[in-house]
């Protein structure tokens, strides 16, 4: 104790020198609009510089389980390349008008590593090493090995942050498999795999273990995305309709590696909506 007190004694100069920048440069930051831009986005690079060594650091130790999740990615991108496409195919009172005997691409997939994410917060992120530079943007679909895992908010030019499933403002549109009845999924506050998906008629046929996919009615993702599994549901008091329980199907503290999904003709619904409203 004495040596520090001697030692603060002795540069007692050169910490209230520190002290006084640390807390001008506050005040300019603070006060200033154009300074606080800049700090910010000089610590959102350096926060994605520091996160992608951390991560490399990480992916060097788990490289064998990284290798293993890696093919089965792979394998499930293969099962969903036929949901990125349409048939322009016709049929009006049995007589076939093929306007294109090509399928059309409307969904790409772009392969992105994982650089933080967290799973234990109400308003949980995944931050990712694909950016603007890469042509990501706001609003793109986040699937992970497994399945749906988020949604693009906000990107940089080399990276890019994704609200993940398990938010408090996370919505996406699925349905079942089944039988094909849409609702409304949310994230089940505080659960690491738990969702609750609403607007399902209390009539409906429904059973634990039955798949819940994405409904293509959003522009984030196509549809049969894989969700989760029914895990349980009631009757909510006073109406028709059913509360249904959802485990998600997708690891969210094993998310090493992600797609981000790309809707090529959400520019063309866009202004389709924004011209009846």
């Amino acid at each position: 104790m004495r040596n520090l007190i001697e030692l603060i004694v002795r540069y007692h100069v050169v910490f209230i020198f520190v002290i006084l920048e640390l807390f001008s440069s506050f005040l300019i930051v603070n006060n200033h609009k154009y300074h606080q831009a800049g700090f910010l986005n000089a610590a959102n690079s350096v926060a994605g510089v520091i996160y992608k060594n951390t991560n490399s650091v990480k992916k060097y130790l788990f490289l064998g389980k990284q290798n293993e999740q890696l093919l089965q990615e792979n394998n499930v991108l293969r099962n969903r390349v036929k949901h990125s496409f349409i048939d322009h195919f016709v049929q009006r009172d049995s007589i076939v008008d093929t306007i294109s005997p090509e399928l059309e691409q409307i969904y790409t997939f772009t392969p992105a590593t994982v650089i933080r994410n967290s799973t234990n917060n109400a308003r949980n992120l995944i931050f990712l090493d694909k950016g603007e530079r890469h042509g990501i943007s706001k609003d793109m679909g986040v699937v992970g090995s497994k399945g749906v895992a988020g949604l693009v908010v906000n990107t940089g030019h080399n990276y890019s942050v994704a609200i993940s499933v398990l938010h408090e403002d996370f919505r996406l549109s699925v349905k079942l498999k089944t039988n094909n009845y849409f609702g409304n999924l949310k994230w089940q506050y505080l659960s690491k795999d738990r969702a609750i998906m609403n607007d399902i008629p209390k009539h409906i046929d429904i059973e634990a273990g039955d798949t819940v996919v994405t409904s293509g009615f959003s522009s984030y993702f196509p549809q049969d995305i894989p969700v989760g599994v029914v895990s349980g549901f009631k009757v909510v008091e006073g109406t028709n309709f059913l509360e249904v329980g959802v485990d998600l199907i997708e690891d969210f503290g094993n998310l090493h590696h992600a797609y981000i999904v790309d809707f090529l003709h959400k520019n063309e619904l866009e202004v389709l909506k924004e011209s009846i409203e």
